[in-house]
């Protein structure tokens, strides 16, 4: 069949090429450069979008597409072409305005693109839906003499704190790049000094302060157009690894930008100039003279003094410290002027890389002795008011731990409920051996209505190697009284404690509230296979009781979940069928059985057996039905068969599905055909009829297509129809299935509603059943 699949997709490849495409708008490119090109919008008749595309008039060759929504080939639209020349670069601009005419909502759009000399390749640059293109402008800019497409830069994520930033159309990247005005930004920036320290940088280790995540440019990209480049060699906190601009000239208005975190404000920042590796590559690269450092709200200018290499390199590089603690989410270091390396020969590229290897913010801690900074922390907690700072100081400061815990036990201790409220934060990230212990005291001696009861229960469950063998021990010596809290401790103990530890809970089975008995039992079920034995104990010592209750829903989650493809034998299984034959309640009788499904015993097959035979309840009944349905004795295949003849629909539905699953199913095939002869229920038949679609033989599949054709206006023929069709079996003969197929749409189609009757008489099934006796 796969020359038929190949000639259907060339005929729908040659139908589709051969449609005339819906022209929109159409104009010759008016300029030397693009002499016999044509813009064209337009698109296929069945599109939903259309396409803006640059083709050769000769040949009517496509060179370039964009694709835009439906609504940009609206009728309001007007629609220009503007060529713009850039050196060996043409730019074609095509620009559509909302007419008069058009809605208040309406959208203008701009489409870009670009080819660099005669014989170069159209490439689409840029697409907009504003009026500016990507939320610049477009225009022709004088500067040195040079003209040049600009758009204003997309915002502070790309350089911090400024709108100076410009995106420039690179006509050798034929792609925007990111510059700045310098004279515009450096203007007001104040002067701060870098000085060389007298010892060695030591970083405040807090993780996660700043991320160098966006550059200009790079050595090894030097495309930024194309690829967000990280300079991840400034924050590594390796000297011998540098991060190097990839632009042609010294790196002037190149800039990195890094995330600051803002729940500490920015103190100052560590810079080495140049590459760090060796005293060679130091020289050999160009090096920073001068840079500017902006932030959301400030800027700096910062003049390097030139230093020898082993000098930087035992300081780890300049410190510059700002003249206040600035908060801020953002810095980028801009380069203003470099020196050359001295570099030569196939290296020469390097005396024009201005490289830097280091850049290190730092936190308005840094310098700070451990204790004075934690003092610090918990003040700055006691203040905020920002919940959002909190969890980020919280979370920053954690290399803090052993000195904040001391002053944290001071305010759990000393302070209000609204100061333990705002320093429980802290405890979910310092070391566990310091916050457990204050967590244990909050969560034993306050109660669920406490402002910071949550987070000290959010902490317990993060130290929870430490913290759930303690919680096991609170829970079985000095449980808490709060109802809320007792809950929410067997909850904590059941996730975070180990399995053998758990045990103990079996217990306290049936005691308490319903939340409070059904949290225990999720405990309990958590120990695994180690306490079933615990569960028939308690089974058995406490009948009839609430505990043996919560110990029959433990062992059914225990059992499903560790026996789900056989069940498991055990001596204790015949407690489970004395409940199963003799409680008075249903509802423990189907429970019982519910766990039959997953436990075995000697005589647990012929328990289950009189169950089905004798149980006046329907729903336990089919509930035996599962239970007998994993065991692959022929006994247990024989009760299921005679629940085919149950009173219950239910039931004998169960039944049948039953034997569908299972591997000695088409033993059952007769007694199936026997069911499906004397059922009268619509979803019974449906039922009977899939399952033996499902196990059909040659024989089986005879009989199926003689069901249909017996009386073609019937429901049954229907219903078999149904079943053959979501099974579609393969082996039946091509023309007696069509024949099949075709009676089954003809009823479907044409059949009245009361030509097809849903029951037959009783006279009836007797002599559909003598047929099926006859045929089979």
């Amino acid at each position: 069949m796969n020359w038929l699949l190949v000639a259907i997709v060339c005929l729908v490849s040659a139908s589709a090429s051969a449609q005339e495409r819906v022209q929109r708008f159409a104009r010759t490119i008016e300029a030397p450069a693009a002499r016999g090109t044509t813009l064209h919008l337009d698109r296929l008749p069945d599109a939903n979008s259309w396409d803006v595309r640059v083709t050769d008039a000769r040949s009517a060759k496509t060179l370039a597409v964009a694709s835009l929504p439906e609504w940009a080939g609206s009728e309001y639209y007007e629609y220009t072409v503007r060529p713009i020349t850039l050196g060996a670069a043409l730019v074609v601009v095509l620009e559509a305005a909302p007419s008069a005419s058009a809605p208040p909502d309406a959208t203008s759009f701009q489409v870009a693109f670009a080819r660099r000399g005669r014989q170069g390749t159209w490439r689409e640059i840029a697409t907009t839906q504003s009026s500016v293109l990507d939320g610049g402008a477009t225009e022709l800019v004088v500067r040195d003499n040079q003209p040049q497409l600009i758009r204003t830069t997309t915002g502070p994520s790309s350089f911090c704190g400024s709108s100076s930033a410009v995106q420039v159309f690179d006509t050798d990247l034929l792609a925007f790049r990111t510059s700045l005005d310098l004279s515009t930004v450096a203007a007001n920036a104040t002067p701060v000094k870098a000085t060389l320290p007298a010892g060695a940088f030591v970083d405040d280790g807090l993780p996660n302060y700043f991320l160098w995540f966006l550059a200009t440019s790079d050595r090894r990209n030097p495309d930024d157009s194309r690829t967000v480049i990280r300079p991840i060699e400034l924050g590594d906190g390796k000297l011998k690894t540098a991060w190097a601009e990839g632009r042609p000239d010294e790196g002037a208005g190149q800039f990195v930008t890094a995330r600051i975190n803002p729940a500490l404000k920015l103190r100052g920042f560590r810079i080495f100039p140049g590459n760090g590796a060796d005293a060679t590559s130091f020289a050999a690269y160009a090096r920073p003279t001068s840079v500017l450092i902006s932030t959301e709200t400030t800027s700096y200018r910062v003049d390097l003094p030139p230093s020898d290499f082993d000098a930087l390199s035992a300081a780890g590089g300049y410190f510059v410290q700002l003249p206040e603690s600035v908060r801020t989410r953002c810095m980028t270091l801009t380069l203003l002027a470099s020196v050359d390396g001295n570099a030569t020969g196939e290296d020469a590229w390097k005396a024009k890389a201005t490289a830097i290897s280091e850049v290190t913010p730092v936190s308005e801690l840094y310098g700070l002795p451990k204790d004075f900074a934690a003092v610090v922390v918990v003040e700055k907690l006691l203040k905020e008011s920002d919940t959002r700072n909190t969890r980020r100081l919280a979370a920053l400061t954690a290399p803090l731990g052993p000195e904040l815990s001391g002053i944290l036990e001071k305010v759990v201790n000393d302070g209000s409920d609204e100061d333990r409220a705002r320093v429980a934060p802290l405890l979910m990230n310092i070391p566990s051996e310091q916050a457990v212990p204050i967590l244990m005291d909050l969560f034993r001696e306050y109660t669920a209505d406490s402002s910071f009861y949550l987070p000290v229960r959010r902490g317990l469950e993060l130290h929870r190697e430490l913290a759930g063998p303690k919680l096991a021990k609170l829970l079985q010596e000095s449980p808490p009284s709060d109802p809320r809290v007792l809950v929410d401790l067997v909850r904590l103990v059941g996730r975070l404690a180990e399995p053998d530890d758990l045990r103990f809970l079996t217990a306290s089975l049936g005691q308490g509230d319903t939340l409070l008995r059904k949290e225990r039992i999720r405990a309990v079920s958590r120990a695994g296979a180690t306490v079933i034995g615990d569960l028939f104990a308690v089974m058995r010592s406490k009948p009839n009781s609430a505990a043996a209750e919560d110990a029959l829903k433990a062992i059914y989650s225990l059992g499903r979940k560790l026996y789900p493809n056989a069940p498991e034998t055990t001596q204790d299984a015949a407690i489970l069928e004395d409940l199963a034959l003799n409680s008075r309640q249903s509802r423990t009788r189907m429970a019982a059985v519910r766990c039959l499904t997953y436990f075995d015993g000697p005589t647990t097959t012929d328990s289950l057996a009189q169950i089905l035979a004798q149980d006046r309840n329907p729903l336990v009944r089919r509930t035996a039905v599962h239970a007998l349905n994993p065991r692959v004795a022929r006994q247990a295949r024989v009760a299921i068969e005679s629940a085919l003849n149950d009173d219950s629909p239910d039931v004998r539905i169960a039944a049948a599905e039953s034997l569908a699953s299972r591997q000695d199913g088409l033993v059952s095939v007769p007694a199936l055909k026997a069911y499906v002869a004397n059922e009268t229920w619509p979803r019974g038949l449906s039922a009977g009829y899939s399952v033996l679609v499902q196990l059909a033989d040659n024989s089986t599949q005879a009989f199926l297509e003689r069901e249909m054709l017996r009386d073609p206006y019937d429901e049954r023929a229907v219903i078999v129809a149904d079943a053959l069709k979501r099974r579609n079996p393969q082996p039946v003969a091509h023309r007696r299935r069509t024949v099949t197929q075709g009676h089954a749409n003809n009823l479907s189609a044409e059949t009245p509603h009361h030509r097809r009757p849903w029951h037959r008489g009783v006279a009836g099934k007797r002599e559909h059943s003598q047929g099926l006796d006859h045929q089979t």
